[in-house]
Formats: C-alpha cells, structure tokens, sequence
C-alpha cells in the first residue's frame, strides 16, 4: 500500500461535502484554490453546487496574477532604460504655494487667527 492509499482514509473525514455544508450559515461559498480531487477532498456536487465560486475565484487570481506579471515586466524595462525611461515629474511638482495674506481665510474658516494649544486635560 502506498504513501496515498494511506492517507486517503485519514484525510476523508476533512472532506468539504454536503453533510458539511448544511452545517455552514445559509449563503456560505466553497472555494477552492485548485487543482481539485474531486471526490477525494471535496465532493462533486459542491464542487459543481450553486455554493461554490470556485472558478470566478480562479479567474480572479489569474488576473490579479497577469497583473504582477506585468507590473514586473514593465519595472524590467524601464531599469534597463535607463533615467532616460523614467517619467519626468508633472511641471508643479516641487513649487510650492505663494503664503496667503495676512488676515485671509484659510480653507478652514479660521480668519488667520491662530487656535490656542490643545492641552491635556488631567484626570
């Protein structure tokens, strides 16, 4: 008997099947990170019910991974670009902004005049 035929029995009671998911709250999912067994850790008719989000979770990751990817592959190119593959910074970046006039409103409503110091109260 082999390493698989061994553990099948043991690891048949951790089985996502319908007994299981009678148990869960009305409207849980199934997931499943795939590749699945089926029959083995989760049964047909979960894999397959109207519980299980298993493949738009699967479309899911593949997106999020094709984005990594590319994320990747850009930063690749752009480091073997060189400073002259960087994008140069929007014209007003780094200027900064004129002092208001004494005695204007700032975007608070303040009227220039300065708040006294929050303290702490004691206790």
């Amino acid at each position: 008997m082999g390493e698989r035929e061994k553990r099948l029995p043991i690891f048949r009671s951790f089985q996502i099947n319908r007994s299981i998911l009678r148990a869960a709250k009305p409207g849980a999912f199934v997931m499943h990170c795939l590749p699945a067994h089926r029959g083995e850790e989760i049964t047909e008719d979960v894999f397959e019910g109207p519980q299980s989000i298993v493949f738009p979770q699967a479309e899911n990751r593949m997106h999020l991974q094709k984005a990594i990817l590319y994320d990747l592959m850009v930063r690749k190119t752009q480091a073997g670009r060189g400073a002259a593959g960087r994008k140069k910074p929007p014209a007003s970046a780094g200027r900064k902004k004129p002092p208001a006039a004494a005695g204007a409103k700032n975007r608070r409503g303040g009227g220039g005049k300065k708040r006294p110091a929050r303290t702490r109260r004691s206790r």
